[in-house]
């Protein structure tokens, strides 16, 4: 399998561009500082509402940590049950896109994509000993929902390496624009009420806190650079969906991109799985197998990865993250191992495929998909 690290992100990389920087990571590292703060907050914007910040254009830009204060009331004084959705509750951001001079979309996900990633990069993380975050029922679907508080917390890395920050953007320049965008779900896409009460309310404000990196002026008197860490590629985290049409195999062709390929994560659905409150999300539990194979496969004929049964894969992610990942999310982690030589180079290869195989007794509906998610060093 071809591998690789791609070429220079120039736009992204002033030591490139005849400004007087310098790429010295080591330099870096030994005279930046870290800084923490909360950048904006604003109220939910509503259902299906898109809200849009301006990040600070400051230092180097590492992370984001997203958090949401607030309630649900879900009776408002009238009789019923109300019950969650797949997307229950870290879909309540619907969307969330960083942009980088309103034309690259750098990150663009959903909420559930954003928790799924967490789980992939923090392996001792575990929602049951979450005594952060704070939600009535239980995540996913098919739980009753009752009034109460309800905080959630996303972590967006925008280095793919908290360590090195590679993938980290260089926000101190004019000529760079960053901006985050959030959609807020319809609330109908997250809850399914019955008897006779009216629409849950979601209500609270969101919080955006910003990690970023002060660059570091060093040198003697006669010779003082500015320097940044290495800047050379994006860290692109990119959701899309592919239709399932019928039972059996689908292929779901991944998006070409000028860099390598680190992790694709995905479900596959079997219906739009806010449809209502059963779970339309598909499990290769070994007991119980609705996603029979997954294979990642290109030139037509290449099958380097092929798990048969799926539930192999889920073993992979169980010894990699020491659990399943949470709501049927699976990972094709090729970092987690070797990243020299298992990242793929999306140049080096053609028709890159996922294909899933699904059991003949599942029975699909409208909207059913393969939703992929694909974590990238970008050129």
């Amino acid at each position: 399998m071809p591998t690789g690290v791609g070429a220079t992100t120039v736009a992204n990389d002033p030591s490139t561009q005849g400004l007087p920087f310098v790429a010295d990571p080591a330099a870096f590292f030994a005279s930046t500082e870290r800084n923490v703060w909360t950048a904006a907050q604003f109220g939910a914007p509503g259902d299906g509402v898109t809200e849009r910040r301006q990040l600070p254009a400051t230092g180097i830009l590492a992370k984001l940590k997203i958090v949401f204060v607030g309630t649900v009331d879900v009776t408002n004084g009238t009789a019923g049950t109300t019950t969650s959705t797949d997307l229950w509750p870290y879909g309540l951001i619907d969307q969330l896109v960083i942009s980088a001079n309103a034309q690259n979309d750098i990150i663009s996900c959903s909420g559930n994509d954003l928790m799924a990633l967490r789980h992939v990069r923090h392996p001792g993380f575990l929602i049951a000993n979450d005594t952060h975050d704070v939600y009535t029922g239980g995540l996913g679907a098919a739980h009753a929902v009752t009034d109460g508080d309800l905080i959630l917390t996303w972590e967006v890395p925008v280095a793919i390496d908290p360590a090195t920050l590679v993938g980290a953007l260089y926000a101190q320049s004019r000529a760079m624009y960053l901006e985050l965008r959030l959609r807020q779900a319809m609330t109908a896409d997250l809850l399914v009420i019955g008897g006779t009460a009216i629409a849950p309310v979601i209500a609270g404000t969101f919080f955006v806190e910003v990690e970023s990196f002060d660059i570091p002026l060093v040198g003697d008197a006669k010779s003082r650079n500015l320097v940044v860490p290495d800047l050379s590629r994006l860290h692109g985290y990119q959701a899309h969906l592919v239709p399932i049409t019928a039972v059996g195999e689908t292929r779901a062709p991944l998006i070409q991109t000028n860099g390598q390929l680190d992790r694709l994560i995905f479900q596959a659905w079997e219906a739009t799985p806010y449809a209502d409150a059963t779970d339309r999300v598909l499990s290769a539990e070994p007991d119980a197998a609705e996603l029979d194979a997954v294979r990642m496969e290109y030139g037509a004929a290449q099958r380097p990865l092929d798990y048969n049964p799926a539930g192999f894969l889920m073993g992979a992610n169980i010894e990699h993250y020491g659990h399943a990942l949470p709501q049927d999310y699976y990972a094709i982690d090729l970092l987690a191992e070797n990243p020299p030589r298992d990242v793929i180079l999306m140049t080096g290869v053609t028709d890159l495929n996922l294909v899933v195989t699904l059991n003949a007794a599942v029975v699909l509906a409208a909207g059913s998909a393969v939703h992929m998610v694909q974590e990238t060093l970008l050129s």
